[in-house]
């Protein structure tokens, strides 16, 4: 209780006295710094998964949701033989696939990811009319991917997990 008083009181402060964040639309972001970040998260991942690496080229100019939407089923194909558990399967909206992506291959990637929750179903990466992607949404949308992959490629321990210990 005392706990939630100090952050209602906290955040009344910060909105009398203008410290309060706007929302600011995010900068697009670049080929390279996509490249760049991508392969970091790829080269952690496989060295944890005992897994190569994959050469993501970067570039010139403004990295396309086209291109992120590639490059993580590239990554998802690849992790899915170090998987050990089956998630059910995850809501998936075809209507709103369709609406916001042009390209068959994307749609269908985009469907793929869904399904197997990597990605979320209504994000800025699937409903976004524009083919750029902010900085702060392609993060988004990358911790998110890494997050399931993660969960997907570690088996919980049995003796912490109650739904996999032996039933009583």
């Amino acid at each position: 209780m005392k706990r939630m008083i100090l952050v209602a009181g906290l955040m009344a402060l910060m909105m009398v006295s203008g410290m309060a964040k706007t929302q600011v639309p995010g900068q697009s972001a670049s080929k390279a710094d996509f490249a760049l970040v991508i392969r970091e998260f790829d080269a952690a991942a496989c060295k944890r998964l005992s897994m190569k690496s994959t050469v993501f080229p970067g570039g010139e100019g403004k990295v396309t949701r086209d291109e992120v939407i590639a490059a993580m089923d590239t990554l998802m194909t690849k992790y899915q033989e170090k998987f050990r558990v089956t998630p059910r399967p995850y809501a998936v909206y075809p209507e709103v696939i369709d609406e916001f992506n042009k390209s068959s291959e994307t749609r269908e990637s985009l469907r793929k990811l869904s399904r197997w929750g990597m990605i979320g179903p209504v994000s800025r990466l699937v409903a976004n009319k524009g083919t750029e992607i902010s900085e702060e949404d392609l993060g988004d949308a990358l911790g998110y991917f890494y997050t399931r992959v993660m969960t997907y490629t570690h088996q919980p321990d049995p003796s912490w997990t109650p739904s996999l210990q032996g039933g009583e």
